[in-house]
């Protein structure tokens, strides 16, 4: 859900950025890129170890389709704008090549001391298709390019910042382009979904009851549109590591916004939207969990004997386990461990202790366009313990109980009905001889006056 953020001010002054808003993925040396939306503009914050001038370009893909817009080096981006530092210091957005058509000029813009640290302004009411999130590319002094590869995934910066009212309700997507990919039982039909797949679908559900959620079944012709998701707290993948190329665009163009814009969580295991509907990988097969995610798949194995065990037992989907405490052990299965992509903010729930290899992370926290993820590293890790129960209760509720009492028109903890055809008679509720009904209940109210606090 959606945090409160300090408000930004262009005023060369950046104690009001918070680590959430960095956007880029670490991946050059000494520079940072922060972005977030607020009051009706796109703020940036672009940090660098050099003093940042004229021809300094923030290139702004509206549209996240690299095919349209402005084609930088006459092969990538597919920019939609430019922003672009004058040799006065001042900037503008522009179409076309950096500074080519102006759009408005003069934007909010203001520096560091030094000039290495610069953060600006962009008007939403400027840009014709700010309905997405926004691919960002940079080059700073018309030298230093980011990402470092212009043709691959650019940063991803928010075009609204939804202010979410909770609905205590998750979404629980079925995949049966996955389900048909998934491991399949000898007695499983040819092209049918796998038994596999839905005993974990099954587990998924069952693990929302437990939190005390409500969700919904929902499957991928409704991810089509972020207006399908927007309802709840919470998207829930036990397994989608293949998706239909046809849908794909569309599909990363929703959750993109899920995730940065309207601050939807996701909670998912192993790998996420790498295949096809073949089976076969992606030509970039972690491009999609490092912008939903933060993530990339950092090491793995198809046979290990793993030791489950729980690791940053302060964060609140960990409470009541303790420190090293063992969840699962497994012998001879694969393994996969998955790491921060970049400067995403990171948290390793539960490590995997591989014999002979090591710790590889199980169950991590991500930090990402302002919004949490839980990420688990196989199925099973997801399947066969209540910790996805934990993290569901921990995402959509926070501390709050999933299942509680609430009294309605009655002030008590408890309303007592005595029929008169029966109180009329003494030997009903006062025996000739032992303790009364009265005086059995005098004791067990006052000891819940004394728990609860009630009159």
């Amino acid at each position: 859900m959606a945090t409160t953020k300090p408000t930004i001010s262009v005023d060369g002054s950046f104690s009001d950025w918070s680590a959430s808003e960095r956007i880029d993925f670490g991946d050059i040396t000494s520079y940072s890129l922060y972005a977030t939306v607020q009051s009706g503009s796109l703020y940036f914050d672009l940090n660098y170890t050099t003093a940042i001038g004229p021809n300094t370009t923030i290139w702004l893909n509206t549209d996240l389709n690299a095919a349209t817009g402005y084609q930088i080096f006459g092969n990538a981006g597919g920019a939609e704008y430019n922003v672009n530092i004058k040799t006065d210091g001042t900037a503008a957005l522009y179409t076309g090549a950096d500074g080519q058509t102006l759009v408005l000029d003069n934007i909010p813009i203001a520096y560091s001391a030094d000039h290495t640290q610069v953060e600006l302004a962009v008007p939403l009411s400027a840009l014709s298709n700010p309905s997405n999130p926004i691919g960002v590319l940079t080059d700073v002094n018309n030298s230093i390019s980011a990402p470092g590869n212009f043709s691959g995934q650019p940063y991803i910066a928010p075009s609204a910042d939804v202010a979410r009212t909770p609905t205590h309700k998750v979404a629980i997507v079925y995949s049966d382009t996955t389900a048909k990919n998934y491991f399949r039982s000898l007695g499983d039909p040819a092209g049918a979904p796998s038994t596999a797949y839905s005993d974990l679908f099954m587990a998924a559900q069952n693990q929302a009851r437990m939190a005390g959620v409500s969700y919904d079944v929902i499957d991928e012709s409704q991810l089509t549109n972020v207006n399908n998701l927007i309802g709840y707290d919470a998207l829930i993948f036990p397994a989608m590591t293949n998706v239909n190329t046809a849908q794909l665009p569309a599909i990363m163009s929703a959750l993109t916004s899920a995730v940065y814009d309207h601050h939807i969580g996701v909670i998912t295991s192993g790998d996420f939207l790498t295949n096809d509907q073949t089976g076969a990988a992606l030509a970039n097969p972690y491009v999609n969990m490092q912008t939903l995610l933060g993530l990339t798949r950092a090491s793995g194995g198809n046979s290990g004997d793993v030791t489950v065990t729980a690791s940053d037992v302060s964060n609140p989907i960990m409470q009541g386990y303790t420190a090293n405490e063992v969840i699962q052990t497994y012998s001879g299965v694969g393994y996969t461990g998955y790491a921060a992509s970049g400067a995403t903010q990171y948290d390793v729930l539960v490590n995997q202790n591989v014999a002979g290899v090591g710790t590889v992370p199980g169950v991590v926290e991500t930090t990402i366009g302002g919004t949490t993820n839980v990420h688990f590293a196989t199925q099973g890790l997801l399947g066969d313990s209540n910790l996805l129960s934990d993290a569901i209760q921990s995402m959509v509720l926070g501390t709050e109980a999933g299942v509680s009492l609430h009294t309605s028109r009655l002030a008590g903890i408890m309303a007592a009905r005595m029929d008169m055809d029966q109180a009329q008679n003494p030997a009903d509720v006062s025996p000739a001889s032992g303790t009364g009904i009265y005086d059995l209940l005098i004791p067990i109210l006052q000891g819940w006056k004394a728990q609860y606090n009630f009159v």
